[in-house]
């Protein structure tokens, strides 16, 4: 994972879109637990799950860079982290929806 590699080996480029990255990211891990875990389920336990599952996993992720050399905990990354997340998991939520009405017409 890219969070794990020292800064130095970091592209600059990537640097600079910093919390796009973290969101983009983190809104396709959301969006595929989210659609792992509709099948049959509640929309808003999954929602629920999805959403703390994502953050804590961000807020871990977070406090790991601390460890790796020239990186740093950033309460904005993980902010970026949370609302990928929270992003994905909603967009699967109504891709999951528009399907289910498609395939009752």
């Amino acid at each position: 994972m890219g969070t794990s590699l020292p800064s130095r080996l970091v592209p600059h480029q990537v640097s600079t879109f910093d919390k796009v990255v973290h969101f983009s990211f983190y809104a396709v891990f959301g969006f595929l637990l989210a659609r792992a875990a509709l099948r049959g389920k509640s929309l808003i336990a999954v929602l629920a799950l999805v959403i703390i599952g994502v953050a804590c996993f961000g807020a871990v992720d977070e406090w790991h860079q601390q460890f790796i050399p020239g990186r740093y905990m950033d309460v904005q990354d993980w902010a970026a982290d949370a609302a990928g997340g929270i992003a994905g998991a909603v967009a699967a939520v109504l891709f999951n929806q528009l399907r289910t009405r498609q395939k009752q017409a």
